[in-house]
């Protein structure tokens, strides 16, 4: 092979591992944003705690997680079907709230924090206030109080945590 070539070769592969390596891009941009950029993770079989996707409660929380490939392809092939999101921040605009229609029962919340910039994913908060009853349905923990609550005020749920009705 000629020098010329050699340094072709040279070059395209010092390309591929820089981009091997090149930190985690930034998810600031939305809470829609965010959530994809984790959907596609979960598709790609990628639970590293050290996205820069999630706060650093849910970075704690993941480490000790032992996330099955199956239980990632469930999440997406669930995710995909879910349809209609309505994101909700509170006053502040600090947190987000994404949620779907009512009638949705496998499709819960997903929690935000915005912190420097970025909207980042709350899974310690999902994880304290979401369950998951018949047929997959999700429902809040009944009599937890959570600061994500503001994206609910014009719902309504029963004595178990189910949401019911909307208005």
């Amino acid at each position: 092979m000629s020098p010329g070539k050699v340094n072709i070769v040279i070059t395209i592969l010092l390309s591929l591992i820089s981009l091997s390596y090149a930190p985690t891009p930034v998810y600031a941009d939305s809470p829609v944003e965010t959530l994809n950029e984790y959907i596609n993770a979960m598709r790609n079989h990628n639970t590293s705690p050290e996205l820069d996707l999630y706060t650093q409660q849910t970075r704690e929380m993941l480490k000790s997680w032992n996330v099955t490939p199956s239980q990632m392809d469930n999440i997406v092939n669930t995710y995909n079907s879910c349809y209609g999101s309505e994101v909700l921040h509170n006053d502040g605009y600090s947190l987000a709230v994404i949620r779907y229609g009512i009638e949705q029962k496998q499709c819960s919340p997903w929690f935000f924090k915005y912190i420097n910039g970025k909207w980042l994913l709350d899974l310690t908060m999902m994880q304290k206030a979401i369950r998951f009853g018949p047929g997959n349905a999700w429902h809040f923990v009944a009599g937890l109080k959570h600061e994500y609550e503001f994206g609910f005020a014009d719902w309504r749920f029963d004595k178990n945590g189910y949401p019911v009705s909307t208005g």
